[in-house]
C-alpha cells in the first residue's frame, strides 16, 4: 500500500476472507452456536469449512460479536478434533471502529503504512481438546492440524495476502502451494451427508462463557 492511503473497515475483513477460502472452493457450515441461526440476541457464531469433497473439516471460522472492549469468549475444541491449531484474529476495541482493526497483529497506519507483527497462535495438545480465546469484538480463523513448523497461513506482509493469492490464482493461499481439491462449492456427498456432518460437529464444539 502506498504511504498516504488510509483504508476502511471492509478491507480488513476481506483480509480475513482473502485467507479463509482456498483453492478449489469448501463447503461452508454454520455450527449454530448458541442457537446464532435464529437467536438475534446470539453473541457469537461459528462457521465450519470442509475441503477435500467435504469430508474433512480443516478450518473453523469462530466470530465474538461481543461489543466489550476485548473481553473473550473461550470456544472449546473437543478431543478428537484435532492434534494441534493455527488461529490468527481479526479485531477492534468497538463494533463501530472504523480505523483500530488490526487482522494478524498488523493494521495499516495513518499514514497509509503497515504497523505491527503479523502473529498467529498456535495451539498445541489439542488431542485432548483446547479453548481457543476470541476477543470481542473479534473472530478468529483456525486451521486445523497446523503447527508452526508446518502451517498454511500466509507468511509476510499481511495487507498483500489477497493480491498475492489473486496473482497465483489460490485466494490466499501462500505461493508454491497446490490443491487437488475439485473446484466445487458441495463436492460429491450432497446437502444431506453435509447436514449429517453439521450435526455431528455443532455437538463437539461450543461457546463457553
Amino acid at each position: 500500500m502506498q504511504p498516504g492511503w488510509r483504508t476502511g473497515s471492509p478491507y480488513y475483513s476481506a483480509l480475513l476472507l482473502s485467507e479463509t477460502f482456498p483453492q478449489g472452493g469448501v463447503v461452508v457450515l454454520d455450527l449454530n452456536l448458541d442457537n446464532s441461526i435464529s437467536n438475534a440476541a446470539a453473541t457469537v457464531a461459528g462457521y465450519a469449512l470442509y475441503g477435500q469433497n467435504g469430508t474433512v473439516c480443516e478450518r473453523l471460522v469462530l466470530i465474538n460479536f461481543g461489543d466489550d472492549a476485548g473481553t473473550p469468549r473461550n470456544f472449546s475444541l473437543a478431543p478428537g478434533i484435532a492434534h494441534a491449531a493455527g488461529v490468527r484474529l481479526l479485531a477492534a476495541p468497538r463494533i463501530a471502529e472504523t480505523t483500530q482493526i488490526a487482522w494478524a497483529g498488523q493494521t495499516v497506519g495513518r499514514s497509509g503504512e503497515l504497523e505491527g507483527k503479523q502473529s498467529t497462535q498456535y495451539y498445541t495438545g489439542c488431542v485432548n481438546g483446547c479453548n481457543i480465546s476470541v476477543p470481542g469484538p473479534g473472530a478468529a480463523l483456525v486451521l486445523l492440524g497446523d503447527t508452526e513448523g508446518h502451517s498454511s497461513f500466509y507468511v509476510g506482509n499481511s495487507t498483500v495476502a489477497g493480491i498475492v493469492g489473486f496473482q497465483n490464482g489460490s485466494m490466499g493461499v501462500p505461493e508454491g502451494s497446490s490443491s487437488s481439491a475439485p473446484k466445487t462449492m458441495f463436492g460429491r456427498h450432497g446437502w444431506a451427508w453435509v447436514w449429517t456432518i453439521a450435526g455431528v460437529l455443532a455437538a463437539v464444539l461450543h461457546a463457553l462463557v
